[in-house]
């Protein structure tokens, strides 16, 4: 009973935070003011590789559901371990994405002088390059058949927590390197706008701040994660319901970054809260009749 009430709070979750994502992606483009900050078209990205990652967890669900109330067993497959693969390939390019927001900042105030690089080509070809290389470093996933298996119990593949070159490979290579680029991208900034004189340079210590802190309350998805290794490898125990809540999890901390990118984000916060004024001209308002 623990275990389909914990499938099904992800199942809602999922499926909830999926819709919420790509609503706001949607919501950033369709604004198409993207052109003029390219930093909202980066955010959009971000939006639907959070979107796409919550589809997955959420299709993981429905398979276990499956199993749950007997309705199928899918097993083992090319499409489920591509499931898989791209499980973590979505979460890859959502950590890549904060990458490309900070490098954003930093070419915004530092290299300003290098406008090329502030154009909407380059950050084009920057979002294309993220799931390529999110691609190409979750390929030893579809490489290697013990990295990514099949779990009987929970009718899907995913990463096993006894493996554990598989599971210190996916926080290297979607979450360490990315934490490392991000707080060198941080401090490069602080220490600039500390002995530059910068306009408005509060705003863009709050900005960089936002995406700092909302990198690291997404790096919340593999507190869990932590716990069950710790406790595997020195009980040699593993939880029977351990899979169920690291999908939870994941799908709890998928609605938070996504919440907090727009509380923590002062320009996202004004886009979706902030409706646009409308300004009437000097010669409409004087034409305006004045009532005594």
């Amino acid at each position: 009973m623990i275990a389909i009430i914990l499938n099904l709070s992800g199942f809602v979750l999922s499926l909830f935070t999926s819709i919420f994502a790509i609503i706001l992606c949607l919501f950033i483009l369709v604004q198409r003011r993207y052109r003029q900050n390219l930093e909202f078209f980066i955010y959009a990205t971000t939006f639907f590789a959070v979107s796409l990652f919550s589809l997955l967890l959420f299709l993981l669900n429905v398979r276990s559901l499956r199993l749950d109330y007997s309705i199928g067993y899918d097993g083992d497959s090319i499409m489920c371990r591509l499931h898989g693969y791209f499980l973590c390939v979505t979460a890859s390019a959502t950590f890549n994405g904060y990458c490309l927001q900070a490098a954003s900042r930093l070419i915004h105030i530092v290299y300003r002088q290098h406008v090329w690089l502030r154009t909407f080509k380059v950050h084009l070809l920057a979002v294309i390059f993220n799931w390529l290389l999110a691609c190409f470093l979750m390929c030893p996933y579809l490489i290697f058949e013990d990295l990514l298996i099949y779990i009987p119990s929970e009718n899907y593949c995913i990463i096993p927590f006894t493996n554990l070159p598989g599971k210190i490979y996916i926080v290297l290579s979607a979450f360490l390197i990315q934490f490392g680029f991000i707080s060198l991208v941080y401090f490069r900034l602080v220490v600039f706008l500390h002995h530059s004189v910068v306009r408005n340079a509060n705003r863009e210590f709050a900005v960089v701040k936002s995406i700092f802190y909302t990198f690291l309350i997404m790096g919340t998805m593999g507190i869990l994660n932590g716990i069950v290794w710790v406790v595997y490898l020195f009980t040699n125990y593993l939880y029977p319901m351990s899979y169920r809540l690291q999908l939870l999890s994941y799908s709890i901390s998928a609605l938070i970054i996504t919440v907090a990118i727009i509380v923590l984000n002062p320009r996202i916060r004004c886009l979706v809260f902030v409706r646009k004024r409308s300004i009437i001209p000097l010669c409409q308002l004087a034409a305006i009749p004045i009532r005594a």
